[in-house]
């Protein structure tokens, strides 16, 4: 089974292209434009990675990140870094998920 991520994104290009750019490298995608439909995907399935928007109205918080603009290749090696220490490895779904704020 893929490797999970829901990208949190309010803004629709940007986020058509982390799903993109994660679709085309196998990993499962869940979408949610703000943070209150996030929380409701959080809750309700079981993910490996989330990827959210820094600048999020409402929801603020750092863990890692990565600066906009960014490359969708440097954006693939932080996530599969993430995943590598969380112990969550591209086949295998973890009950916690990681987050990455963009």
């Amino acid at each position: 089974m893929p490797t999970s991520i829901l990208v949190v994104e309010d803004e629709q290009e940007i986020r058509d292209l982390l799903v993109f750019t994660l679709l085309r490298d196998g990993y499962e995608v869940v979408e949610a434009e703000i943070a209150e439909v996030a929380l409701e995907k959080i809750d309700n399935s079981l993910l490996d990675l989330v990827l959210v928007d820094w600048m999020l109205p409402g929801v603020d918080g750092i863990d890692d990140y990565i600066t906009k603009p960014f490359s969708p290749r440097e954006l693939l090696a932080r996530l599969k870094a993430l995943l590598r220490r969380s112990g969550s490895p591209k086949t295998t779904l973890s009950k916690q998920a990681v987050s990455v704020l963009i």
